[in-house]
């Protein structure tokens, strides 16, 4: 079998420059994905208020954690008052009833999520380059 070899030049004097970046470019990144996770947190709060009869402690317990090692911000459940804590998995993915029939996901984050792409992306470019800008200036 053939061997193939992939050179890419320039990548780590790319490298070199993303690690001196001043630290507003990452802060501008940051608030970006910040306020897109907490609008997809608010999207499956919204979901699952309107998709469940429930007491709303489910949507209660959504929350935003930051992972900085990751550079992403995650949207999950703290506890549930009086609920187990496997319910947004059933609740997303439907689940098997007592009498055999089968109980349907809901796709409240799934649903959540549907739309945010663009927008996160439009706003990342635009944060970036504007701050790309007032970081260096003469790059402009």
């Amino acid at each position: 079998m053939p061997e193939s070899t992939l050179t890419v030049e320039g990548l780590e004097e790319l490298r070199a420059g993303v690690a001196v970046l001043p630290p507003t470019v990452t802060d501008a990144l940051r608030t970006v994905a910040e306020r897109i996770a907490r609008r997809g947190m608010e999207n499956a709060r919204m979901n699952l208020s309107s998709r469940t009869n429930g007491h709303g402690n489910t949507a209660a317990a959504l929350t935003i954690r930051e992972d900085r090692a990751g550079k992403r911000f995650l949207v999950g459940f703290g506890l549930i008052l009086n609920r187990p804590s496997n319910l947004p998995l059933w609740l997303e993915f439907g689940f098997k009833l007592r009498n055999g029939r089968m109980q349907p996901g809901i796709y409240f984050m799934r649903d959540a999520a549907r739309g945010l792409d663009a927008p996160y992306r439009e706003d990342m470019e635009a944060a970036a380059i504007r701050a790309f800008r007032e970081a260096i200036p003469e790059a402009a």
